[in-house]
């Protein structure tokens, strides 16, 4: 198999539907995670990878990418991360859009189009993704308690999983009473 496209091939393997073939449904990762997903075309002659990275320094940091033939970049999708500088010199700030070109990969960013709505909302985000790369059997659960974070406002009370290790505490949204702070 080529490890190149025409860019005639990327713009239609990006619309050709994707579907999940599994019965497993995976949870959105919480932050830090990551997940790769494979997908089918109806045919099941194409295949496909969807991948999602989140940041666990950088909590509104998200990247969700569909690949082709195990590497080629369809498109990434990137949301508060580092700006981009394209081959020509130009500088395309977060949120952006990376697309297969013909002969330069994924190496070309876009400002995000109007098609995702919301980029402050991971969930929503990835949702605007899944359609945008043609994905019509999701494979992904809606998140039960999906810690949204925009800029540095914090909209659930938290409370803290491992006190054991105190630099390496990390978060979940608390179900109940919240736990007061530490004095």
């Amino acid at each position: 198999m080529r490890n190149t496209l025409t860019q005639q091939e990327a713009d239609a393997l990006l619309k050709l539907e994707k579907y999940y073939r599994g019965d497993k449904q995976f949870t959105f990762p919480s932050h830090g995670g990551k997940l790769e997903i494979p997908l089918f075309s109806h045919d099941e002659r194409e295949e496909f990878v969807l991948s999602i990275d989140r940041s666990k320094i950088k909590l509104t940091k998200n990247t969700f990418q569909t690949r082709t033939r195990r590497s080629i970049v369809l498109a990434r999708l990137e949301i508060d991360g580092a700006p981009h500088r394209n081959p020509d010199g130009e500088e395309i700030l977060c949120p952006h859009l990376h697309l297969y070109r013909e002969g330069f990969d994924d190496k070309w960013a876009m400002p995000l189009p109007d098609f995702f709505k919301n980029p402050n909302d991971a969930w929503e985000t990835f949702n605007d993704f899944l359609d945008f790369c043609a994905v019509i059997k999701k494979p992904i659960n809606t998140p039960k308690n999906l810690l949204v974070v925009n800029n540095s406002n914090i909209l659930f009370s938290l409370a803290p999983v491992d006190n054991s290790k105190p630099s390496l505490i990390s978060f979940i949204p608390y179900k109940n009473k919240p736990i007061p702070p530490i004095k």
